[in-house]
């Protein structure tokens, strides 16, 4: 019986990665108190929600502001991640211009988007249900000159550490 529990417990050390990539498994462990850290394939952001919205402000600098909406994988409640914002440009799609990390938002009024002085929009903390969805608003104040596209992707960095790219 004991050689039996150790071949067990040193399968699940072994493939400790592959019990953690289950959704079911993470919840369940979640769900009775074991701290386990947030994971970027905990979250799905939907495509076909993403609707970008370039803003000229008055002092003629743009602003993109991307609705869209992310699901939680989890059986959990969970709270909102951050966000890694890749841009590319139309002549060298492969190469990445800039990456940052971006805070989900309330939506501000649209006329205070506009205003040049606009620059800390309040911060949407929401936590999302288990196997819930939920609209999003993230502001992008300095993008580069040149972007022709962007990618989204859950990310667990802060705000304060760099970003690649």
């Amino acid at each position: 019986m004991l050689i039996l529990l150790l071949v067990a417990g040193a399968g699940f050390i072994l493939q400790r990665d592959a019990w953690m990539d289950n959704r079911w498994f993470r919840s369940s462990l979640m769900r009775v108190g074991i701290d386990l850290p947030a994971r970027s394939k905990d979250w799905r952001i939907e495509p076909e929600s993403i609707k970008p919205q370039w803003i000229t402000r008055e002092d003629g600098s743009r602003i993109l502001l991307i609705h869209g909406s992310i699901e939680n994988l989890l059986a959990i409640d969970m709270p909102l991640p951050r966000l890694m914002v890749t841009f590319f440009s139309a002549g060298q799609p492969d190469e990445a211009l800039s990456a940052s990390v971006a805070h989900f938002i309330r939506l501000p009024q649209e006329d205070h988007l506009h205003g040049s002085d606009f620059l800390n929009p309040a911060r949407d903390l929401s936590t999302v249900p288990a196997n819930g969805h939920h609209a999003f608003v993230i502001l992008m104040q300095h993008v580069p000159e040149n972007t022709a596209d962007f990618t989204l992707l859950p990310t667990m960095k802060t705000a304060s550490e760099p970003a690649p790219g």
